[in-house]
């Protein structure tokens, strides 16, 4: 497509993806008509600004514009896009971002922007996950009905996005199936330090939380999906969560 639209869109993880996708022989950055390069995938600071800075060189502009809410809500076309760039490319590409997201967030006016708002979105996501399994888990092992103990939960301060539907619908029934892989989550938290690290924040509960991801990984859990943070729980409490759901 690199000699043939104006406004190119990729979902691109790393600096790595977009030399392979972009750069290769055939990649945007050969083209003769494009103008802009928006990203949709989520690949922290430091990479967004290699890729504005190479495709800045060859007159083309970049809109980082990262997508959040699921599998589902993707194919639904009702994703929640996260944007940040010069005013002026966000008009040029918003109409693009409709056709497929339910909601816009225009961030800021810097590439990078949205880019930190969706590493924020995904470690408090994962965070609610991993907080939300330690407490059915303590529940299953002090002999709690989980059922209730989520009940009272969902209808107390505690309630949360892996409190309501996260466990419930896919720890619950034992079925581990999200959608999101692990090593996704693993670089997620990996990003959340490096742009803490960055930017000198301190990241007390990010780093417990970048530990228990990197355990999940290093038993073999890469691969499968980002609930299975409960498998690696119960293994090391010595219980396991009930199935009480189909």
């Amino acid at each position: 497509v690199a000699n043939e639209a104006e406004t190119v869109f990729a979902c691109l993880p790393s600096v790595e993806s977009f030399h392979t996708v972009a750069g290769a022989d055939d990649g945007v950055i050969h083209g003769t008509a494009i103008k802009t390069f928006v990203n949709l995938g989520t690949m922290g600071t430091d990479a967004i600004g290699e890729v504005e800075r190479i495709l800045g060189a060859n007159g083309i502009d970049v809109f980082d514009c990262p997508i959040t809410g699921g599998t589902q809500r993707a194919w639904d076309k009702t994703i929640t896009a996260i944007a940040s760039g010069p005013q002026e490319v966000f008009e040029r590409v918003r109409p693009l971002i409709k056709a497929f997201a339910g909601e816009i967030h225009y961030i800021g006016d810097k590439v990078g922007q949205a880019q930190v708002t969706k590493i924020v979105n995904n470690m408090m996501s994962i965070t609610n996950l991993a907080s939300c399994i330690e407490g059915v888990v303590l529940g299953a092992k002090a002999g709690i009905d989980v059922e209730k103990l989520l009940a009272v939960i969902n209808s107390g301060s505690g309630q949360n996005s892996a409190s309501l539907t996260k466990v419930p619908r896919h720890v619950m029934n034992r079925k581990f199936d999200l959608g999101g892989p692990m090593y996704i989550s693993q670089k997620d938290v990996t990003l959340w330090r490096s742009e803490a690290e960055r930017l000198g924040v301190t990241q007390w509960v990010g780093n417990t939380v970048h530990h228990l991801v990197m355990q999940a990984c290093a038993m073999g859990y890469g691969p499968g999906d980002m609930t299975e943070i409960a498998k690696v729980v119960e293994q090391m409490s010595d219980v396991e969560i009930p199935k009480t759901r189909n």
